[in-house]
C-alpha cells in the first residue's frame, strides 16, 4: 500500500504501529522488534500489522526515521532558544551529548541500525542519519562564522559520533574535555 492509497484512518493506524515500534526498539533493540512483540505492545494483531506494512524492515525504517526526526527536532529547538551563534553551537552540541548520554540504549540502537542497514546492502538509512546530523552541525558552524565550515562539518560530525560511543563506554566522563577537543576541531571558540 502506498501512502497515497491510505485513508486518514489508515495513516493514523500506521503511525500508531510506528509509535509502538519506536518504544520496542528502544527497549528491546533491533532483534527484539518483531510483529509478535509489536502486537503485544499495541492494540494491533500481527495480521493487522502486516496489512499496514509490507515488512518489519519497513516498520523499523519508519520508526528509526521518526526517532531521527525527534532527535533533530530536539537539536533545532535547542538552537532556537539561543540567540548568540557561538553559545548556540555549544548548547546544541551539549544537548546532543546529553540526549544520547541520558539514553545509552538510543545510542546503541543508532549504531546497530546503521550497521545492520549497511550489512543488508542498503546503506541509505545510515546515510540519512549522517546527512541530517551533518546539516545541523554545518549550519551551526556557518552561523558562527567559521571560515571553512563545510570542510570542518565532516570532522565535527565524526567527532560527535565517536564521542557519543565513548559516552556509552564511559558514562561518567565529564563533557569539559569534549568541549576542549571540539573547540579545536570546529574552530568555534569556547567563550566569546
Amino acid at each position: 500500500m502506498t501512502i497515497s492509497e491510505l485513508s486518514p484512518n489508515q495513516l493514523r493506524k500506521q503511525q500508531q504501529i510506528v509509535g509502538a515500534a519506536k518504544a520496542v526498539l528502544l527497549r528491546e533493540g533491533l532483534a527484539g522488534c518483531t510483529a509478535r512483540v509489536l502486537a503485544d505492545e499495541s492494540s494491533f494483531s500481527r495480521s493487522a500489522i502486516h496489512y499496514y506494512f509490507d515488512s518489519m524492515e519497513e516498520i523499523v525504517d519508519a520508526a528509526m526515521a521518526s526517532h531521527l526526526d525527534d532527535f533533530v527536532g530536539d537539536l533545532r529547538a535547542t538552537a532556537a532558544r539561543v540567540e548568540d551563534p557561538v553559545e548556540r553551537f555549544w548548547a546544541v552540541t551539549e544537548r546532543y551529548h546529553l540526549a544520547l548520554g541520558e539514553q545509552p540504549e538510543r545510542t546503541m540502537l543508532w549504531f546497530d541500525y546503521s550497521i545492520a542497514s549497511v550489512r543488508a546492502g542498503r546503506p541509505e538509512p545510515a546515510i540519512a542519519i549522517e546527512v541530517a546530523l551533518r546539516e545541523v552541525l554545518a549550519a551551526l558552524l556557518q552561523d558562527c562564522g567559521v571560515k571553512d565550515w563545510k570542510v570542518r562539518s565532516e570532522p565535527v560530525l565524526a567527532f560527535m559520533i565517536g564521542t557519543t560511543l565513548r559516552r556509552v563506554l564511559h558514562p561518567g566522563a565529564p563533557l569539559r574535555d569534549v568541549r576542549d577537543q571540539l573547540a579545536g576541531i570546529s574552530g568555534v571558540p569556547r567563550h566569546r
